[in-house]
């Protein structure tokens, strides 16, 4: 019982940690929208988690993805800040520095 939690809480985690990488790269996707998503179609995720995970978990599981792909956003959405909103040279006033970073050959 306990380790078939424990590789829910995993599993779930880790597919969290995909969204959250898919919502940190593609530009105009955010995380929010992806716990919107998930919780408007909690009914019929609810039905097809029930017999992988133990009854009663399926709110657990969901978190776990939420709370994942979260931190895995934070983590990955300077990214696209820094390499397609990057402003020309001249305008150094706007520039944040990832942004002169990448002027400077740094930006990796």
């Amino acid at each position: 019982m306990i380790v078939d939690i424990v590789l829910m809480i995993v599993t779930m985690s880790l597919i969290g940690a995909a969204m959250g990488t898919f919502s940190g790269m593609v530009p105009g996707i955010h995380v929010n929208t992806l716990a919107t998503m998930m919780l408007a179609a909690y009914g019929p995720m609810e039905c097809v988690l029930e017999p992988f995970i133990p009854t009663g978990y399926v709110p657990i599981a969901v978190c776990c993805c939420i709370v994942s792909a979260t931190i895995v956003h934070s983590s990955v959405d300077y990214v696209p800040s820094v390499f397609t909103g990057a402003p020309d040279p001249d305008d150094v006033v706007s520039m944040l520095p990832g942004h002169r970073l990448l002027n400077d050959g740094r930006g990796m």
